[in-house]
């Protein structure tokens, strides 16, 4: 996860961020290898009606997921193209930056609402994205215990 935003709220961003997604029972935060990389950033400001000033908040959200060389060695693979081994180096390098773009959300509210602005930050990204990935893994799990049994 990156964050960034005005140094006023930058602390609370980190914390109920990563405190929303440790409360999520299937999820281990990571710096390497990790399955989504999450960009966050708030940017506080206000408004000036008569002589109430109201503070609001743009939380911003950026999901990506991390392109695996492994996807395209297998592709490769499975055609009649054998790689060989500086080949596959070569591809891992050319892959390890790369990121496939999955999302952008805008979440915007009172800066008194800022936890409850960053549940729904974290509900988004659980739903759109967690949610599929748990999808997947449940169906490619059934197929290999279908396998099992024939």
């Amino acid at each position: 996860m990156a964050l960034s935003g005005d140094e006023s709220i930058k602390s609370d961003i980190e914390s109920y961020i990563k405190g929303e997604l440790r409360s999520i029972g299937d999820v281990v935060m990571s710096d390497s290898n990790a399955d989504w990389q999450i960009l966050v950033f708030g940017i506080e400001n206000s408004t000036q009606e008569h002589r109430n000033t109201k503070k609001y908040v743009n939380i911003g959200m950026v999901i990506l997921r991390p392109y695996r060389s492994n996807d395209l060695k297998g592709l490769l693979n499975k055609t009649d193209l054998l790689l060989n081994e500086r080949q596959e180096k070569l591809i891992d390098w050319m892959t390890k930056n790369l990121y496939f773009f999955e999302e952008y959300r805008l979440f915007v509210g009172e800066i008194s609402e800022l936890k409850t602005l960053y549940e729904k930050v974290v509900a988004y990204f659980d739903a759109k994205c967690l949610e599929l990935q748990r999808k997947a893994y449940a169906e490619e799990r059934n197929k290999q215990e279908k396998g099992d049994q024939d």
